[in-house]
């Protein structure tokens, strides 16, 4: 069995063994949505018997303690808060503890050229009818492409030309550069409406707006493909 699919297997484990352990009253209020992570990683530390804020291999039942070298993403020997946080996030959606689901981007350049694929094809479309139901399907890659990358924004170093720009303020690089990200989600969801609705100007022009942005976003954040490419893994700061 593959690693991530072990992994997903893992999580889901995790997760019903903690809601095994301290099932909610009937009367009990609904969680928010925001919160079940949370109080689930909560709930399992429940089992941290010496009290050290983690829970080691002894403190985890035969299911779980298997898995401890998958789970354990920080290789310490132990499961703390945050990693029991982002399991339970990661077993709600059906994910790995990773975050990522099977062929996601590793980081930010293969999260672009993931929205550059999609892109192209919807260049490529007569956005209508006939091409609905792929452009749709386009559409999605292309979105997803965005947030991806918009969640490995802190992994990416400046460019030369935004060097120039914001020289040591690498926060403020980093804000820009998810605004822009945001702006483009935004009209990427514009697309989608138009497509559903069957509107190809609107669908035409929104593609239009996109190879705007596009072009604005590479002008101001990214060095050419060429250089990229070849680029060691990138710090936030150059």
């Amino acid at each position: 069995m593959k690693r991530s699919s072990i992994a997903t297997l893992s999580a889901l484990a995790l997760a019903s063994f903690a809601g095994a352990q301290a099932p909610t009253p009937a009367d009990a209020p609904t969680p928010q949505p925001e919160r079940p992570a949370a109080q689930l990683a909560q709930r399992l530390m429940q089992n941290d018997k010496d009290g050290n804020g983690k829970l080691s291999a002894d403190e985890l039942p035969p299911e779980i303690k298997e898995q401890l070298a998958v789970l354990d993403t920080n290789k310490d020997g132990f499961l703390e808060v945050a990693e029991l946080s982002a399991i339970a996030r990661s077993a709600a959606q059906g994910r790995g503890p990773q975050g990522g689901r099977a062929g996601q981007p590793q980081n930010f350049e293969g999260a672009m050229k993931r929205v550059n694929r999609g892109f192209e094809r919807l260049e490529e479309s007569p956005l209508d009818a006939s091409s609905k139901s792929q452009d749709l399907e386009r559409v999605q890659l292309v979105q997803a492409g965005l947030i991806a990358a918009k969640g490995m924004i802190a992994s990416q170093r400046m460019a030369p030309q935004a060097k120039a720009k914001y020289g040591e303020d690498v926060a403020k690089y980093q804000a820009d550069m998810r605004a822009d990200l945001l702006k483009t989600i935004v009209v990427a969801l514009s697309l989608e409406q138009a497509i559903i609705a069957g509107d190809t100007t609107a669908a035409k022009a929104a593609v239009k707006k996109l190879d705007d942005l596009e072009h604005a976003s590479h002008d101001s954040f990214r060095e050419p493909e060429d250089k990229t490419a070849d680029a060691p893994a990138p710090n936030a700061a150059p």
